[in-house]
């Protein structure tokens, strides 16, 4: 499975019990970057982001360990370290932002196998700069 993070500076996931931004711009991306067939995993915290693309979008709170090979899944709030070997692939868009957090991301993306495939930047909804970039193993 592919996994999808967005996280600040500091590897935050979320803050105060909330996530970080709601950018429609990045919502976007993600959904356009699924493949023909493929789904879009996630719990119903973040359902409301993609309202627009149900259609391609499974919801409920054990996403991560119904997902399969060829899933994407788009992750929050949630631990990662427990389906490293689940997962073949990541998407991390930064916010360039630092913001205090209560939930961070939890692999060390070199000591995992992951390498640095692609990084772009783009303009965001909600942020002047949001860097995507996608690892793989």
């Amino acid at each position: 499975m592919k996994v999808i993070v967005c996280l600040d500076d500091r590897l935050g996931m979320t803050f105060g019990g909330r996530r970080q931004s709601r950018d429609r711009v990045l919502c976007e991306d993600i959904v356009n970057d699924l493949e023909i067939g493929h789904r879009l995993l996630m719990c119903e915290y973040s359902k409301l982001l993609f309202e627009h693309n149900t259609d391609r979008i499974l919801v409920c709170d054990e996403f991560l360990d119904l997902a399969e090979m060829g899933d994407v899944c788009f992750v929050e709030n949630k631990a990662l370290k427990p389906y490293i070997d689940k997962i073949d692939g990541l998407v991390i868009y930064h916010w360039n932002r630092h913001y205090p957090s209560d939930t961070g991301f939890d692999i060390d993306l070199e000591a995992e196998g992951f390498r640095l495939f692609q990084s772009f930047e783009f303009e965001g909804s909600s942020h002047e700069k949001i860097t995507k970039e996608i690892y793989v193993r």
